[in-house]
């Protein structure tokens, strides 16, 4: 079996090591197409709809698309020990820094490798001399443009290098947590900070038990197949680090302070900070331990957050909100919205299937759907437009319509809405003619290229997609990659005001690398009236129970059911995709 050691290694872990084996030979000088296979192959182990971990040998390995022999041999080896020997033999032809220029956004394996031979450029500090130096402007290719936009990547990348995805945090913390439990029978442990606030980037993972056996729990903790280093342990607070470099803390209280322990630790420092003030004027003290009476020093409350919150009269501020955006004064009057449930979603409104990019057929991921207990699924493989990812032309879109109605006929308790994800040009325009986006029952209109136009000539370029009736959906407005590309320039009052007008709606899209709109977006949109949508933009079955971060996203920006079109039953959501073209 793999993995002797104990140690999980996810299918994130394989493509991770594959895509650098891809970059490392093209920096190499090897044949593109013996680049493209391993970059195939990243992808398609990315797309999987199960763990690679689960395989039993090589050659189940190369039954799988796009993973032929050698390939599968190296996805065997790093499934042993997290390492293979194609991996090892590239690494020791160039400097370990080296990997590094290319997490730089903007930089790639070619420029790399051009600064790399012609410059000895070896790591990141090498290259912010060399442009401070102006050693780049005679290169084919750099100039003072370009050495601009390579600082603006070096200082991005410095600045989100030491913090984790919101799923990668997650990820980590369900297996710590699960395992713990395993071990040690805790009914009591959670993620603390801004992990269980569900912040779109993590630093350090913060972990919260309650148990009358503390050393042993630590000890237990510091015993984890995912332990690969103990940095620090103590009676009731450990911290180990994984393979992987990331720390994670532990932290273990008696179970009767398991309360106000989440609560303080849960924070946001803010938000503690306003609800301390309101005990302090009504005579408690508030802490970690508990509230106390301050003139006394007697324990009043400190099992649950929900005692404490209500003997300090205020309504229970769920960990989502706790960000001191105005919370704790809604708290007092009563009036902090319900925020959207994972339960109350009817439906995914940006899936992808194998007639473009995604890894998964129509009817697989339709299935997917009914599994999940959805009434709805909203099908938006990419348009014409996007050659990249094999956008569909009218022959193919009308096959794959007569498709989705034999499936829709046949499959019961699903419904496959005809979608598309259409391309917004330089100048706003979409794909298709008026008489194909008529077929179409909802379009999601996205940015897939010019992310360096201005920030008038992106807002522009937005304004008139939402002027398109046909246009229901805008994509991932701001174009983020989270820790890899920012957004672009923007007017987003202007925006706003426009989807307000026009009736379009902004997707919330909950893949964990985007959640684009950010909560702090969706807050000050929401008193615009606009409609809100969610889509993982899945390109694989796998994918789809994503929907849960978006969902979080959604909360974090105080959206309530009836904010979110997902929530709606399917009659309901029809006419709301009706209601723009009603305008024509």
């Amino acid at each position: 079996m793999p993995m002797a050691t104990g140690i999980t290694v996810t299918n994130q872990d394989i493509a991770k090591i594959l895509r650098e084996i891809a970059e490392l030979l093209e920096i190499k000088g090897e044949t593109y197409f013996k680049t493209l296979a391993y970059t195939r192959a990243a992808d398609t182990v990315d797309k999987l709809d199960f763990n690679l971990s689960e395989v039993k040998g090589e050659e189940e390995l190369r039954q799988i698309k796009n993973i032929g022999s050698s390939i599968a041999r190296n996805i065997w080896e790093i499934l042993q020990d997290r390492e293979c020997q194609k991996h090892r033999e590239l690494l020791l032809q160039f400097p370990p820094t080296l990997l590094e220029l290319l997490e730089i956004p903007g930089l790639g394996p070619k420029r790399a490798k051009a600064l790399f031979e012609s410059r000895g450029v070896r790591s990141i500090e090498d290259l912010v001399v060399l442009i401070k130096d102006q050693g780049l402007r005679d290169l084919p290719g750099f100039g003072e443009k370009t050495e601009q936009n390579i600082l603006r990547g070096i200082e991005q990348y410095r600045r989100h290098r030491e913090r984790l995805t919101i799923f990668r945090a997650d990820s980590i913390s369900r297996r710590i947590v699960e395992e713990l439990r395993r071990r040690t029978g805790l009914e009591l442990i959670s993620p603390a900070g801004s992990l269980r606030r569900m912040r779109d980037t993590i630093g350090d993972i913060d972990i919260l038990a309650g148990s009358a056996e503390r050393p042993y729990v630590i000890g237990e903790f510091c015993n984890l197949s995912s332990a690969y280093e103990v940095l620090a342990r103590g009676d009731t607070k450990s911290s180990i680090r994984t393979a992987d470099g990331i720390q994670i803390d532990l932290r273990v209280v008696e179970r009767d302070r398991y309360g106000s322990a989440l609560m303080y630790f849960t924070g946001s420092k803010e938000h503690n900070v306003q609800v301390r003030e309101i005990a302090v004027a009504l005579g408690y003290k508030l802490n970690e331990y508990g509230l106390f009476e301050r003139a006394s020093d007697r324990l009043v409350v400190s099992a649950t957050e929900e005692e404490i919150y209500g003997r300090l009269g205020l309504q229970f501020v769920h960990p989502y909100l706790r960000e001191a955006r105005g919370e704790v004064e809604m708290a007092k009057e009563g009036k902090l919205p319900r925020i959207v449930s994972l339960e109350e979603v009817r439906g995914d409104l940006h899936v992808h299937s194998t007639y473009t990019d995604g890894g998964n057929s129509i009817k697989e991921m339709a299935l997917e759907a009914k599994r999940m207990g959805y009434e709805y699924v909203g099908l938006t493989d990419h348009a014409l437009n996007l050659k990249v990812a094999s956008g569909l032309t009218v022959e193919v879109l009308k096959r794959q319509f007569e498709e989705i109605d034999y499936l829709n006929e046949k499959l019961g308790g699903i419904r496959i809405l005809k979608g598309s994800e259409l391309n917004i040009g330089l100048d706003g325009s979409v794909d298709y003619d008026p008489e194909i986006l008529a077929q179409f029952d909802f379009t999601v209109a996205s940015i897939h290229g010019g992310f360096g136009r201005s920030r008038e000539e992106q807002t522009q370029r937005l304004i008139r997609a939402m002027e398109n009736p046909y246009v229901t959906i805008i994509g991932h407005l701001t174009g983020r990659i989270i820790n890899k590309r920012e957004p672009y320039q923007l007017d987003l009052e202007a925006v706003l005001e426009k989807a307000a007008e026009t009736g379009t709606i902004l997707e919330i899209n909950s893949f964990p690398d985007r959640l684009d709109l950010k909560d702090d977006d969706i807050f000050r949109a929401r008193r615009y009236g606009i409609n809100f949508s969610l889509g993982t933009d899945a390109h694989s079955t796998q994918h789809m129970e994503l929907i849960r971060f978006g969902v979080a996203t959604a909360g974090r920006g105080w959206l309530e059911k009836k904010d979110l079109i997902n929530t709606y039953p399917l009659p309901e959501l029809l006419k709301i995709f009706g209601r723009k073209r009603a305008r024509l």
